[in-house]
C-alpha cells in the first residue's frame, strides 16, 4: 500500500540541502513505521471467500475493472486460472462459487476439488430445476449451496413463496442459501433486467422467509449495500441471530470505503462481527480478491481476532467445518 505522505515538488526545490535531507529522513522513517504497523496488523492466516462467480457460455469479459481499469480475463478458462492463482497468493483456502448452471461450478470443483464450494444461481423460479432434482443433486454431492439467489433482478422478493420449496429442501439437507441484497450496476433495469427494483433489495424483505424457515442457513449478500439498507441489514441481524452477511462489493469497489468502515464499526459496537463473512463477488475480475483482502487489513480499528473471524472463523462456523477441515486449511497457508 502506498503511503499517503507526500512532499510537494515546489516545497522540495525551495529547501536547502540540509533541510531536504532532514525532511527526507523523517518522511522515510514515518513511512517505515506505517508499513511496520500495517504488517503487524495484517492477517496472514487462511481465508474463505463466500462470494465468487464462475462462468461458461455466459462469460461477459473482457471488461475494465471499476477499481483498477485493468481488463478482465477474456475467457472462462483464463478467468478460472487467474482466480485460482490469486486465491493461492492470498491464502484463500476455500471459495463459495456460483454459476448460472451447476456445470461451471462443478467444472471448477473438478480442477480444484479442495478449494471450491459449489453453488448455483437461482433466478426466475419457474426456470429452475424442479425441487426433487434439486434435492437429488445435493444428496449426490453435486451442490453444496443454493445461491446466489437473484430474486431482485427478476422482480421478486426473496420471500416470494415460489422459492419456498427450494428453501425447504435446503433447510432439510443442511445447505446454506445466499441471497442478493442491495443494488447493482447503474442502469440495471435498462441494461439487462427490466423487472429489477431497488426496493426489492431491502434486507427487511428476508423477514418472512426467515420466520418460515428458522433453521435455514441464510447468507445475506452485500450487507444490504449502500444507504439505509445497510442499517436494515444490521437490524435484521440483531433480530435474527441465525442470519449472516458477507461484505462483498463494499470491500473493493471504488467509493465504497466509507460504507465498509461504517458498517464494520457498527457491527463491532453491536457485537455482531461474529456473523460477518468475507466475500468479494469478484465477477469477471479476479484481482478484486486481493484488493478486498488488503482493504480489510488496512482497517486499524479491527483487532487481529476481528480479522481472523471475518476472514475465516465465522465462515468455518457458518459452514459447519470439521476440526479436520480447519486443520487442513491451516496447513495450506503459505509461510
Amino acid at each position: 500500500m502506498e503511503s499517503k505522505l507526500t512532499i510537494p515538488k515546489k516545497f522540495l526545490t525551495s529547501l536547502c540541502g540540509l533541510l531536504l535531507f532532514t525532511s527526507y529522513t523523517i518522511s522515510a522513517q514515518s513511512i517505515s513505521n506505517q508499513q511496520n504497523t500495517e504488517q503487524q496488523n495484517s492477517y496472514t492466516g487462511p481465508v474463505i471467500d463466500m462470494h465468487l462467480h464462475s462462468y461458461s457460455e455466459d462469460f461477459w469479459g473482457p471488461a475494465p475493472n471499476p477499481a483498477t481499469g485493468n481488463l478482465s480475463p477474456a475467457s472462462p478458462k483464463e478467468h478460472f486460472e487467474k482466480t485460482l492463482k490469486i486465491m493461492q497468493q492470498y491464502n484463500v483456502v476455500l471459495g463459495a462459487v456460483s454459476g448460472v448452471s451447476e456445470e461451471s461450478a462443478n467444472h471448477w470443483h473438478s480442477l480444484a476439488p479442495d478449494k471450491i464450494f459449489r453453488g448455483i444461481e437461482l433466478r426466475e423460479p419457474s426456470e429452475f430445476m424442479d425441487a426433487e432434482t434439486f434435492r437429488s443433486k445435493i444428496q449426490a454431492g453435486e451442490l453444496d449451496m443454493l445461491g446466489e439467489v437473484g430474486a431482485q433482478y427478476f422482480g421478486y422478493s426473496p420471500s416470494e413463496p415460489e422459492y419456498y420449496p427450494l428453501y425447504r429442501i435446503a433447510e432439510e439437507e443442511g445447505i446454506p442459501v445466499g441471497i442478493h441484497t442491495g443494488a447493482s450496476f447503474p442502469g440495471t433495469p435498462y441494461r439487462c433486467c427490466p423487472k429489477f427494483r431497488l426496493a426489492l433489495g431491502n434486507p427487511l424483505l428476508l423477514e418472512d422467509m426467515l420466520i418460515e424457515f428458522p433453521n435455514l442457513k441464510v447468507l445475506m449478500m452485500h450487507a444490504g449495500g449502500a444507504g439505509p439498507f445497510s442499517e436494515h441489514a444490521l437490524s435484521m441481524m440483531y433480530m435474527y441471530p441465525q442470519l449472516y452477511t458477507d461484505i462483498s462489493i463494499m470491500n473493493w469497489m471504488p467509493g465504497m470505503e466509507p460504507l465498509l468502515e461504517s458498517f464494520l464499526r457498527q457491527a463491532k459496537q453491536m457485537r455482531m462481527l461474529n456473523r460477518i463473512l468475507f466475500g468479494t463477488d469478484q465477477m469477471v475480475w479476479p484481482e478484486a480478491i486481493g484488493i478486498a483482502i488488503e482493504r480489510i487489513n488496512s482497517l486499524e480499528f479491527l483487532t487481529d481476532e476481528d480479522k481472523a473471524d471475518i476472514f475465516y472463523n465465522n465462515a468455518a462456523t457458518f459452514l459447519g467445518l470439521t476440526e479436520a477441515e480447519i486443520n487442513k486449511h491451516q496447513q495450506l497457508v503459505k509461510k
